[in-house]
């Protein structure tokens, strides 16, 4: 049994599809079911991420982050998805995904759904419906999530300031995206790179 937060498998954010957090973990199964041989595969790949959390050197949750989107690759690879619910909801997972797409590429400029439903030919109420049904959010905070990571990991890996992420991210100033941040995260972009850096 692996358990891990969302927010740790974003860590290391790689924007490959096959690995997103919002794609890798809609239809799975809670398990599968293993030959002795494939056991003996996870053991050994459980047994590196073991070492790297006990030893804790440097990049070590980097490195373990990268070893769970292997995981979920071979866990993808060994499990039967029902073809019926698949095909059932291909249209709908087809449409978030170039919602998502579109995150990525303006969440820095747009912060609600309105101008992302209108370049998908739909309506706000239906971006957010759908939402809802494939990923069990709404569109909303699928933008909130993007602009948190982003603003994650530049505020833990670089030497910007507040302020200046704050502009990078498309904020007007930096008390509207402190406010953002911490409505999110319930704490200032100052107190979580502090916290981040003391552990």
């Amino acid at each position: 049994m692996v358990l891990f937060t969302k927010e740790y498998y974003n860590l290391v954010f790689t924007g490959n599809d096959k690995i997103r957090s919002d794609k890798v973990f809609t239809f799975r199964q809670p398990f599968i079911d293993l030959t002795p041989s494939e056991i003996k595969d996870w053991i050994a790949l459980m047994k590196i991420v073991e070492v790297e959390f006990l030893k804790a050197q440097l990049n070590h949750q980097e490195i373990i982050c990268m070893l769970l989107k292997i995981m979920m690759l071979k866990f993808s690879r060994n499990q039967f998805i029902n073809i019926k619910n698949e095909n059932k909801f291909d249209k709908k997972s087809h449409m978030i995904d170039n919602y998502h797409t579109l995150i990525n590429e303006y969440y820095k400029e747009w912060k609600l759904p309105k101008l992302y439903a209108q370049m998908l030919f739909i309506t706000p109420n239906h971006l957010n419906s759908l939402c809802k049904k494939v990923v069990g959010t709404n569109a909303t905070e699928l933008i909130k999530d993007r602009v948190i990571l982003e603003a994650k990991r530049l505020l833990t890996h670089t030497t910007m300031t507040v302020t200046q992420i704050a502009y990078e991210l498309g904020f007007e100033d930096n008390s509207h995206f402190g406010k953002y941040f911490k409505s999110v995260v319930n704490e200032t972009p100052e107190k979580f790179r502090t916290q981040f850096n003391n552990n």
